[in-house]
């Protein structure tokens, strides 16, 4: 009896240690996730209007590339500016409610918080969050240290969306493949995407590759052809790469976005059009 009552008693000293450490919702670049279906990589990092630096999140699924806008302040995680988690909250808690003019009324609730074992790490601290989108409701559950690890459908035929690895801060969690893939492949030829999103407001992400090191230049001109921004103007390795463009200073409109690349006998210059709409 003694016994069980100590171990019962250093088990609740463990969940109230653990419950009073700073939570970590991981952005480091070069932080990859990779799910069953999606893989997510932190690109790089830009300003938004509201004035507070965001990390860019991509998502890839096949061929379509998404991008997310995340920040960390204190016990609260923004998502595109707004606040999405808080891990200061008890279960039961509404987390933000918003109303979006596609989608109607959104609202994020805490539902259950705890430890657990995950990737065979032993007491990490979960949050499981609700998502009410007009009488459906999704769940997300984030672990300490490394970050979404399930997404749930409201329609129980819909496979949820799982974590099967991560590579966070150098710490590996689960299995990863992609990464790998990544770093030991390069394009056969040069490219210049389309960026994304567009139209944006205020920032975006320009995507190109590279079939040998280059030294590159990556501008910004408006309509008029004026130069307003130079976003690269270095050497470049062979590989794939994508920089974010903030516009807050600069006026609405169509903006054009050049990039130049000469290397090992090769040049290639392409041009795209952006629209930039506050």
């Amino acid at each position: 009896m003694r016994r069980l009552l100590f171990v019962f008693v250093i088990t609740l000293i463990i969940k109230f240690y653990s419950f009073t450490q700073p939570v970590v919702f991981p952005l480091n670049n070069g932080d990859y996730w990779e799910y069953n279906f999606i893989k997510a990589t932190i690109i790089g990092d830009t300003v938004l209007g509201d004035g507070f630096s965001y990390f860019i999140q991509e998502q890839s699924e096949g061929v379509y590339r998404y991008y997310a806008y995340l920040r960390q302040a204190g016990d609260s995680v923004f998502l595109d500016k707004k606040l999405w988690y808080d891990f200061s909250r008890s279960p039961g808690d509404t987390i933000a409610t918003y109303r979006f003019s596609h989608e109607g009324l959104t609202r994020i609730i805490l539902v259950e918080a705890g430890i657990d074992t995950f990737f065979t790490f032993h007491s990490l601290r979960y949050w499981r969050f609700a998502i009410d989108l007009e009488g459906d409701r999704f769940y997300q559950t984030v672990v300490d240290s490394v970050g979404i690890i399930k997404y749930v459908y409201p329609n129980p035929n819909v496979t949820p969306i799982e974590l099967k690895g991560a590579l966070v801060n150098g710490k590996l969690f689960g299995e990863v493949t992609g990464v790998d893939e990544i770093s030991e492949t390069h394009p056969t030829f040069m490219i210049l995407q389309h960026n994304y999103p567009n139209p944006f407001n205020p920032s975006t992400v320009i995507q190109y590759q590279l079939s040998t090191g280059s030294f590159v230049t990556l501008k910004i001109y408006n309509s008029f052809g004026q130069e307003v921004a130079t976003l690269l103007n270095e050497q470049k390795p062979a590989g794939e790469y994508s920089v974010p463009f903030n516009a807050e200073n600069l006026p609405s409109g169509v903006y054009v976005y050049r990039l130049n690349a000469v290397g090992n006998n090769q040049t290639y210059t392409q041009s795209r059009k952006m629209i930039y709409l506050k």
